[in-house]
């Protein structure tokens, strides 16, 4: 047998538990991790995570495959830059 809850509420119990659910959400986006910004990379690591050699990622960056961003003598790669410059290999099967 199916029953029905009636429960009746003022007005400003209505607020106050708009006003703790709310505040419930608040706390759960405020202890969620913050975004990252993106992150240098040395040559070293760049071609480290991509799996090839410095010189390789040279030659990568010479061609203009992947983007370096020169200070000073330092070159840095942008994670976000090095993981776009991957991409998705079409297959096809042969019958």
């Amino acid at each position: 047998m199916n029953q029905i809850l009636t429960i009746q509420l003022t007005p400003n119990d209505l607020k106050e538990l708009i006003r703790n659910a709310v505040k419930e959400e608040i706390k759960l986006l405020n202890n969620s991790p913050p975004v990252k910004e993106d992150e240098y990379l040395s040559r070293k690591k760049a071609s480290f995570i991509l799996g090839i050699s410095t010189q390789t990622l040279g030659k990568y960056t010479k061609n203009k495959l992947i983007v370096g961003y020169r200070i000073g003598g330092l070159v840095k790669y942008k994670r976000s830059e090095i993981e776009l410059a991957l991409t998705k290999i079409q297959t096809s099967k042969i019958n």
